[in-house]
């Protein structure tokens, strides 16, 4: 399978604050003014193929790029300047997948450079990357119980300093099926069992490039129970 997407997009009098800076009194000014120039545009591509006379395994490839432009203003030394923000972004990725009437394992690996280029002079050049490499499997049991996990190893480089972080994020479930038809399911999930969630995150715009990491319930388990019904056809 062949899969390939274009697209472009762009905003028409998009409403930017503009700030002004009295001399005299020291006050500043800010208030909303139209401005053209914002628009985005990527290109995305995947390839899926199946080996082997069972075919049970299964390779996809993928790549994407994408370019925003954006328009803003900065103060410097109590001025606004106006400052067009170019982002290109470019993500590879591969995987490969085994399939059996009992087992499912995926494992995958993606690759995020990103670079950020101001026409302001004074506004310095980001270079950033994000690396992820995952393991994801699903098992059958007998009577009914499965078992699924997921492993993710993650790291960040030229980000702000404290933030430039690896990242091991382990997640398992295990599952029992009963009821007629198997209509209920009872789960049990335990989410982050090592305890190394960042949460660390980027934000880019015309005036700033921001880092963060947030703080947020890591490791925790959960027990469900779920009922499927369906009346259709009685």
């Amino acid at each position: 399978m062949w899969y390939a997407r274009v697209d472009y997009s762009f905003t028409l009098n998009e409403i930017i604050n503009y700030t002004t800076y009295e001399q005299g009194t020291g006050i500043q000014y800010a208030a909303p003014k139209n401005e053209n120039g914002t628009w985005n545009t990527g290109a995305n591509m995947m390839y899926n193929m199946p080996l082997g006379s069972k075919k049970r395994f299964k390779i996809n490839v993928n790549a994407m790029i994408n370019y925003n432009n954006r328009v803003g203003y900065t103060m410097i030394n109590n001025q606004s300047f106006r400052n067009i923000s170019g982002s290109v972004s470019v993500t590879e990725g591969i995987g490969m997948t085994y399939n059996k009437d009992w087992f499912m394992g995926n494992l995958q690996a993606f690759a995020n450079h990103s670079n950020t280029k101001n026409s302001l002079e004074r506004r310095q050049e980001q270079r950033s990357s994000n690396y992820r490499i995952s393991y994801n499997t699903f098992i059958t049991l007998p009577k009914n119980f499965n078992l699924n996990s997921d492993l993710n190893y993650m790291a960040q480089r030229g980000f702000s300093s404290g933030y430039n972080k690896n990242e091991i994020l382990w997640n398992m479930g295990f599952s029992k099926q009963f009821l007629k038809g198997n209509a209920g399911t009872l789960s049990f999930t335990w989410t982050d069992i090592l305890q190394k969630r960042k949460n660390i995150s980027r934000i880019i715009t015309a005036n700033y490039i921001e880092d963060n990491a947030v703080n947020s319930l890591s490791s925790y388990v959960l027990l469900s129970f779920t009922y499927r019904f369906n009346k259709m056809g009685q």
